[in-house]
């Protein structure tokens, strides 16, 4: 086992202590001294060495010293450094936290700019990972807690001591418990995967559900009771129905026969008017043929002057095409005339240009000296000659624009003068075809030739005869009384469908009441063998519980644990109380019990562990006797000393 003991602690400026050494002893070291002399100081500094916290867990608390009027000392450095030996090695801690001054510069004062924070292990500088990485290598900070302070396993909430009592009791498997007993093996095969409090969720989940459903059941075997409607004489109901059927039937067969003979007189006498219309139609196609024959002629001059009047309509069309042309041409013609002028214009002012000369513009750019006269002269010729080529290429390029131009313009004016000679032509030619007259003509009257035809005559008489055969229109026949009977058998064999139609619903009710007792049977049943199941689950946990208690209890010579409490139904509840000879720790034990039940506690989890610390016990003037362990004891201990005593 790895034992940590505490040789040496150095406190500097550390709340309100400015300085302390201590040296522990191996076994036990007492600290005593009336209230407020700093024995609370003492743990707090232990605690915040390593972790960083106070005793509170606080990790914001005050450090710095105050002075007389209660403000902080500033620029005093708070310290605190021990030695523990690990089995027989020693080690050196160190933690710092300063103020940090920085004077800016152009100031003469300095001003304050936070705090820093300086750990050493073995003298050797660390930053937070480093020095947590060393520190738990030593022992972790939640194992310290519970190594080191009697009171903090029982001030944690019942679940989390269950579960460190379970981690150090080991796991114990449902084989374990389940081992020899058949309901319990048995009940191991309905987990198939889940744990024992999801099967007992699913089983108390399925009850509810079976529960819930038969608790309507019985409300719906009343309603459909309640509801099923009064029996009649089913046999006389259906005799009656078949008469009226039978009735309705002989009514329909009369009526269609009536409703026969008259759509059939009806479509023999629609057969002889369709005969008279397709007669009449050929008759009037006879006429329409004698018409056009009578008045071919007339037609014909018709269209003779109806083509020629369309022909004078296409030549106009055609000399206001032209027309319109010939002004867009004209247009063209007029803005090539305006650009020959401006190029006319152009060349005067190019051909007026003159080269202009300024001796005293050439002078050296450094010495501000005239140049000499040949290099004036030089540079004369050279711009003379530059100017004159620029002037020539610009008037080449406007001659060329003209040259061009004047093309353009000969053939826009032959074009123009080819298109007036069409237009006068068109024109001429279209007074020409107007001044054609045709002679005033009129439609021949061909009522004689139709009067004369055979062929018409033979029409209008087999028409005539015809109409005679076809008669007046066709009577319908009056089935009022029919109808009427027909919708007075609907209601009766309405009412008494209606009336039957309850005898199937009577069985429906009465099978459907049958269906609903079998479901309540099988519900109960159901519900039944849950129950069952879920009393193997209470005696099973009630076994483990034996189990885990008898293992717990064993790791402790002082302190028995209540794990489980049986409730009125007899189910058992996870619970976790400490009781020293039967008293529970939190109601009745005093404050001596209370101690050596943390000892007893803290031996077991060093033991679980396999390492143990110097367990520091506040109040300690109160224990006669203290249970052995072999952790280094710090006590604590409240004297009317105004200064603490190392002893």
């Amino acid at each position: 086992m790895k034992k940590i003991t505490l040789k040496h602690l150095s406190l500097t400026y550390f709340k309100g202590i400015e300085h302390l050494d201590i040296d522990f002893k191996d076994d036990v070291t007492t600290i005593s001294g009336r209230n407020g002399t700093g024995k609370t100081t003492v743990m707090d500094a232990i605690i915040w060495l390593l972790f960083g916290k106070d005793s509170l867990d606080r990790k914001q608390f005050n450090i710095k010293t105050l002075g007389e009027n209660g403000k902080v000392i500033e620029k005093l450095p708070h310290e605190v450094s021990a030695t523990l030996d690990i089995n027989g090695e020693e080690i050196s801690l160190r933690r710092c936290y300063k103020e940090k001054w920085q004077k800016k510069r152009g100031t003469a004062t300095e001003e304050f700019n936070g705090h820093e924070e300086e750990r050493y292990f073995n003298d050797v500088p660390c930053n937070t990972t480093e020095w947590a990485e060393k520190i738990n290598a030593i022992v972790t900070e939640g194992d310290f807690k519970y190594i080191t302070n009697p009171s903090y396993f029982p001030s944690r909430k019942p679940d989390d001591q269950r579960k460190k009592l379970c981690e150090m009791a080991g796991d114990m498997s449902n084989e374990v418990v389940a081992a020899g007993n058949p309901k319990f093996l048995e009940l191991l095969q309905m987990l198939k995967g889940k744990t024992l409090d999801e099967l007992k969720r699913e089983i108390g989940s399925k009850k509810k559900r079976y529960k819930e459903e038969a608790e309507g059941l019985p409300y719906r075997i009343d309603e459909c009771k309640r509801s099923m409607p009064k029996s009649e004489d089913w046999a006389q109901l259906e005799k009656e129905l078949e008469e009226a059927k039978n009735e309705q039937d002989g009514l329909d067969v009369k009526s269609t026969d009536i409703l026969t003979a008259y759509q059939t007189a009806n479509k023999q006498r629609q057969e002889k008017a369709d005969e008279i219309s397709r007669l009449e139609a050929k008759k009037q196609k006879r006429i329409y043929d004698i018409r056009q024959q009578v008045s071919k002629s007339y037609y014909d001059k018709l269209q003779e002057k109806s083509d020629h009047d369309s022909e004078i309509r296409i030549k106009e069309a055609e000399l206001d095409a032209k027309k319109e042309e010939l002004d867009a041409k004209k247009k063209l013609l007029a803005g090539y005339n305006e650009s020959i002028a401006q190029l006319r214009k152009e060349w005067s002012e190019i051909s007026s240009r003159t080269f202009e000369f300024d001796p005293e513009a050439f002078v050296c750019p450094t010495c501000k000296r005239q140049l000499e006269v040949d290099d004036i002269e030089k540079k004369h010729e050279e711009l003379e000659g530059n100017f004159n080529k620029q002037k020539s290429t610009e008037l080449e390029a406007n001659k060329a624009k003209g040259f061009k131009l004047t093309e353009q313009i000969a053939g826009i004016k032959d074009e123009i003068k080819k298109m007036e000679a069409e237009i006068e032509a068109l024109q001429s030619e279209i007074e020409k075809m107007k001044a054609v007259k045709f002679p005033e003509i009129t439609e021949p009257d061909a009522t004689e030739a139709i009067g004369k035809d055979a062929e018409v005559r033979g029409y209008t008489e087999e028409i005539e005869s015809k109409q005679q055969e076809l008669g007046g229109e066709v009577s319908k026949p009056d089935t009022g009384a029919i109808t009427a009977r027909q919708g007075e058998l609907r209601e009766i064999i309405s009412s008494l469908n209606l009336r039957l139609s309850k005898k199937a619903e009577i069985e429906n009710k009465q099978k459907r009441i049958e269906e609903l007792e079998d479901q309540t049977l099988k519900l109960n049943n159901s519900i039944a063998e849950l129950e069952g199941v879920e009393m193997t689950i209470m005696e099973f946990s009630k076994a483990r519980a034996t189990l885990i208690e008898s293992r717990v209890n064993g790791m402790f010579k002082l302190v028995k644990f209540k794990m489980f409490d049986t409730q009125v139904n007899g189910a058992e509840v996870e619970t976790c109380v400490a009781t020293v000879n039967g008293v529970p720790y939190n109601d009745g034990l005093n404050q001596a019990a209370k101690v050596n039940a943390g000892v007893d506690i803290i031996n077991a989890i060093s033991e679980h562990l396999g390492v143990c610390a110097p367990i520091v016990i506040d109040n300690s003037e109160s224990i006669n006797e203290l249970i052995p362990t072999r952790s280094q004891l710090i006590r604590l201990v409240v004297t009317n000393d105004k200064q603490l005593t190392i002893s």
